[in-house]
């Protein structure tokens, strides 16, 4: 088979996307369906959820949306015309090129694509790393066979993946139903201020990089309800010693998302010295609230539907500190009683846990034999 390699800027029309001015988004399907980045994307094609009357950079039905910050590399389709931000490039593939063949060809690149990423607060990718990258085209005939060998390998284990997504939401339905019995136990609600010290965010301004030192967290380091200490930014102790007790997590902490994936509450029940992005807000128990209970009622859905509610923006919905701090969570005086139903909840868990524990892995797992049959698909063919 005959392979003639290009770079991508020769085979394929590229659009940098470009946040248009905030006042233009709406939600009443006014213009075009606005996509922003990763956030916005389903499996194939993005969810709408925002719209733009005045759009500056425009993306048409089945250009491969191509995350470019926070995360780089996931792909979607543009479902439609559609407004594109500054988190995502389009890439129209020419007459020399399937759609569906350079769809698996960058997915089979996303890990070196976010290795290429730069930046502090963002990790990102320049449009210079896109047009110059290099591809490996046959023929249209070669391509379909390709996509078709691909797809046919890739079937079962997508068949596995939806079991386990199933499995992990029928695990979130029964601990919700847990929390819910557990809290209705409870004699009143109160707002977090009344229970905390303090409800801060981090720094608002973007913290000087440094290439070792004291990690530095985006809520793209938060998986789940734990950080994921593997992939993050790091700033100086000199850095980290000028913004305060407040915007430096203790052990007895609580961290809690506020913008874009908001309402994920994070236990801090380790000695570790780090700092985080103003994306997410740190609460701190006072003498009223065991540190666990307020992990705990965090994360009961009414609690979350109440973020939800008063969440403000449009492109990406952020919870406010001020709005955080009048949020009503359940609640008992008694530091006994918080003790006692916290026991309960980590006791019904704790299998619900390990299990979800497992399906995390599982899917961990099948993402890397995904990646893995895409390589040797593209590999084996030249």
């Amino acid at each position: 088979m005959e392979y003639k390699k290009y770079k991508l800027s020769e085979c394929c029309t590229i659009i940098a996307g470009q946040s248009p001015e905030s006042k233009y988004y709406n939600t009443d399907g006014e213009g075009l369906p606005f996509f922003q980045g990763k956030a916005d994307f389903g499996e194939v094609y993005p969810k709408i959820r925002v719209f733009c009357s005045k759009p500056v950079k425009i993306a048409e039905k089945d250009d491969i949306l191509l995350s470019v910050r926070a995360p780089v590399g996931p792909t979607n389709l543009a479902p439609g015309k559609v407004c594109i931000g500054r988190g995502l490039t389009a890439i129209r593939p020419s007459d020399i090129l399937l759609t569906k063949y350079l769809l698996l060809y960058l997915k089979s690149f996303e890990i070196e694509l976010a290795n290429q990423g730069t930046g502090t607060t963002f990790k990102a990718i320049t449009q210079s790393v896109i047009k110059n990258m290099e591809i490996y085209i046959p023929s249209i005939h070669d391509q379909e066979r390709i996509v078709t060998q691909i797809e046919e390998s890739l079937s079962q284990l997508d068949s596995a993946v939806e079991t386990l997504k199933k499995t992990k939401q029928q695990l979130e339905v029964y601990r919700q139903s847990v929390l819910r019995e557990v809290f209705s136990q409870c004699e009143q609600s109160v707002e977090i201020k009344t229970v905390c010290k303090h409800v801060t965010d981090g720094d608002h301004m973007p913290p000087p990089k440094a290439e070792t030192g004291i990690p530095f967290i985006m809520i793209s380091n938060i998986n789940g309800n734990t950080i994921d200490w593997s992939d993050t930014s790091f700033v100086g102790k000199e850095y980290y010693n000028t913004i305060g007790d407040k915007r430096t997590p203790q052990k007895g902490d609580v961290l809690y998302t506020v913008t874009g994936s908001f309402g994920i509450p994070v236990l801090i029940d380790f000695e570790k010295e780090f700092c985080f992005q103003r994306h997410i807000a740190l609460l701190r128990p006072n003498e009223k609230i065991e540190q666990e209970f307020l992990y705990y009622a965090l994360q009961d859905s009414t609690v979350y539907a109440q973020a939800s509610k008063r969440a403000t923006g449009t492109a990406q919905k952020t919870v406010g500190l001020t709005v955080l701090r009048t949020i009503s969570i359940p609640f008992t005086t008694s530091k006994e009683k918080q003790s006692m139903m916290v026991s309960i909840i980590k006791n019904r868990l704790s299998q619900c846990d390990m299990v979800e524990k497992t399906v995390n892995q599982s899917l961990q797992q099948a993402k890397a034999l995904r990646q893995s049959i895409l390589k040797q698909a593209f590999e084996e063919e030249r």
